[in-house]
């Protein structure tokens, strides 16, 4: 509780401590005070769990260039990138009290666990020395603390759901602005989603390392993450300002990545130095086309609550700024 002083006298007046901040046109977040002893527990867990797998892939990433295992290395990048998306995930969805970004959150962890797992039982265990007790160390920090943090995501994503306590803090009562800002949400954490999908699937383009790379894949990744980055960055904008013309370029640019992703089924031929590449970035591009449809459909319903309010509640829009937005 915080002191205050009275206008009137000098007696100090208790008052509530703040657990609620606001960033202008990003909108509503939980301070540290607001969160429970199992959100807690599962932050601190989570962190411990990625940055303790973040430390030995880094540590084996080095070891894969200095001994040119391009396979080690393309993969040790792959798990890196959704490690940092995972810790991402778990931080904004508790702060934020983003249900969907917890369960992503979830979903990215459990396909971690089984990578660790297929992963060491089908080359890891294989290894020498270092190598070999690298690949154990990371299985055991994975299957050790992962199945933890899943199942604590789960409970703390479904509460999440149920209450909607953060969204009822920022657009009142009213049940209409609560379900649109809750399918803005499930938009933007799609939106992330879908991007993470990228970048994965672009370094599986790799192929094996950056070595064999072709003119024509080379011009995929220098070209394919800006357009991807700024495909996440116009639906942001796109949400914000609420304008039909964003929208119109942000579904004409979804449609790159479908086309790409046919193309590579169509030319990818499996690695006989690297079996476990090939499945992989079939698998990764068939969740690639469903995330994007999903993101897709969520635009969609996100342009049909446009100029309805939600914008001045979630992003406090200045009364100069309401006038802009075109339908």
């Amino acid at each position: 509780m915080d002191r205050v002083e009275r206008a009137d006298d000098n007696s100090p007046e208790l008052r509530p401590r703040e657990t609620i901040g606001r960033v202008n046109n990003v909108g509503r977040f939980r301070l540290l005070a607001d969160l429970e002893p199992i959100e807690v527990t599962f932050l601190l867990l989570a962190f411990v769990s990625i940055v303790g797998a973040c430390f030995i892939t880094i540590v084996r990433v080095h070891d894969s260039l200095s001994f040119k295992n391009e396979a080690d290395f393309t993969f040790g990048v792959l798990l890196l990138i959704n490690l940092v998306f995972v810790l991402y995930y778990t931080i904004h969805g508790v702060f934020c009290e983003r249900p969907f970004e917890l369960l992503v959150s979830v979903t990215a962890t459990v396909i971690v666990l089984l990578y660790c797992i297929i992963e060491y039982a089908m080359n890891g265990h294989k290894a020498f020395d270092t190598t070999k007790d690298l690949k154990l160390g990371r299985l055991i920090v994975v299957c050790v603390l992962g199945p933890v943090d899943i199942v604590l995501g789960s409970i703390i994503a479904g509460k999440f759901f149920r209450s909607r306590r953060l969204i009822f803090r920022t657009v009142g009562g009213n049940a209409a602005l609560q379900n649109m800002c809750q399918t803005m949400f499930f938009f933007t954490a799609f939106l992330k989603f879908d991007f993470q999908l990228v970048i994965s699937l672009l370094v599986l383009v790799l192929n094996g390392g950056a070595a064999t790379l072709v003119l024509s894949q080379k011009l995929i990744l220098g070209i394919g993450v800006p357009i991807s980055f700024g495909w996440v960055i116009l639906g942001f904008f796109m949400v914000r300002y609420e304008k039909m013309k964003l929208s119109s370029t942000f579904w004409l640019l979804g449609l790159l990545l479908p086309a790409y992703i046919v193309y590579l089924f169509f030319r990818n031929e499996e690695h006989p130095n690297n079996p476990f590449l090939f499945p992989t970035t079939i698998a990764a591009g068939v969740i690639g086309l469903l995330v994007r449809t999903c993101t897709m459909i969520l635009s969609y319903l996100v342009t049909r609550n446009f100029n309805k309010g939600l914008k001045e509640k979630v992003f406090r829009v200045n009364e100069e700024d309401q006038g802009t937005s075109t339908s």
